[in-house]
């Protein structure tokens, strides 16, 4: 990891630059998004350019930060023959370079970035005259700045922190991630829980049951217990939110319960759940994107973690409580799969046959536990309160 001392950049000299951000989902884009945007403020009359996969580039869609946005499929490519991989890569390289252009001064890789992309790096950066900043498992003559590899197990902001501090930003503590959202998202909300007759927000709870990897979600039956008994306890209107992948699994969900609850599966963007977040007083969610927004927003949470390590971006007075039982030996497990035959560039995971799948450790009771210690700062009332 960095030392925190810049490179040798000055900023009237750096004109071009290019972020990379790639191999990032969306819940890794909007940790990242404030180590992101915060180049622009380091140097704001240079031309920026960011590259992103699909999921990212969504998170990073709004407001004027870059002057250009391109993006690459680099590492999303589906298992092939051989030689078929190879040429499509080549091919998309290419594109890339095309796209992108020649002449960048600076280039910043966030996460672990990939030979290929730091390869790309350093090719539109003039084959060595850019500087190049990032992380790597090995010494590589691509990077300008060696900050070591990156450890994808723990979701900690030093990380990014190290990275921007390599370029003379100083800064010594986490940035809270924060995905804005407009008036008309906020009055989409409105209007969406006027239909469903949901118009009080200290009864709406929400469900955010999906990640890319079924090793970090919990089983649909145990979902629907702990909804049916949120209703119970509390009088909780209980909302869904997903991707239209996520669709299917939710109903089920829905199936196996008692109580009504209502999916939005497929129908938000992600500034539109922050909305939604806002006006929510508790969220119940797995280690996703959905968690970084309960910090932003401020909405009071409850996180079931498996592998991955989720952490407090920064101190409030309405910390969200951690629910994790995974014992070290499996989290290793599971984490050798994730990195084997390069399934980590493939984007996840979704096989619930396997034994390691729907994070099995963790009773209702465990989360209900949680739940109950979060009432009271979330303005959560018993029905017996609601009746009073």
């Amino acid at each position: 990891m960095g030392t925190g001392q810049g490179v040798s950049t000055d900023k009237e000299s750096v004109r071009r630059i290019l972020l990379i951000v790639e191999r990032c989902g969306a819940g890794e884009a909007v940790r990242v998004m404030p180590y992101v945007t915060i180049v622009r403020e380091l140097y704001p009359n240079a031309h920026i350019v960011l590259l992103a996969n699909d999921d990212a580039a969504a998170v990073f869609a709004r407001g004027e930060v870059f002057d250009r946005v391109v993006i690459s499929r680099l590492l999303y490519h589906s298992p092939r023959s051989h030689l078929g991989r190879r040429f499509s890569l080549a091919r998309e390289f290419f594109r890339l370079v095309w796209q992108l252009g020649l002449g960048y001064d600076l280039v910043i890789t966030y996460y672990s970035g990939h030979k290929l992309l730091r390869l790309l790096g350093y090719v539109v950066g003039g084959a060595g005259r850019a500087n190049c900043i990032g992380y790597s498992e090995q010494p590589t003559r691509l990077l300008s700045r060696q900050l070591g590899p990156f450890d994808w197990n723990t979701t900690a902001p030093w990380q990014h922190i190290a990275l921007v501090r390599a370029i003379g930003c100083n800064i010594d503590e986490p940035i809270v991630p924060c995905l804005s959202y407009t008036q008309d998202d906020s009055a989409m909300i409105s209007r969406w829980l006027l239909e469903h007759g949901l118009r009080n927000p200290t009864r709406l709870i929400v469900l955010h049951t999906g990640a890319d990897w079924a090793c970090q979600q919990w089983l649909q039956r145990r979902w629907a217990e702990l909804a049916d008994e949120l209703v119970i306890r509390f009088s909780a209107d209980i909302v869904f939110t997903g991707t239209s992948s996520e669709i299917d699994y939710i109903e089920d969900i829905q199936r196996y319960m008692n109580a009504p609850s209502v999916s939005l599966a497929g129908q938000t963007t992600l500034p539109q759940v922050a909305a939604l977040l806002a006006r929510s007083c508790l969220c119940i969610c797995i280690d996703s994107a959905i968690f970084e927004l309960t910090q932003a927003s401020g909405t009071a949470a409850v996180a079931l973690a498996g592998p991955t390590r989720p952490e407090t971006v920064v101190p409030r007075k309405r910390p969200p409580l951690i629910v994790k039982r995974m014992s070290m030996q499996l989290a290793d497990t599971i984490t050798r799969c994730k990195d084997s035959g390069g399934r980590k560039a493939l984007g996840g995971c979704l096989n619930y046959q396997c034994p390691m799948a729907g994070l099995r450790e963790i009773s209702v009771a465990d989360v209900l536990e949680a739940v109950e210690r979060q009432a009271q700062t979330a303005g959560l009332r018993t029905c017996e309160q609601h009746n009073s």
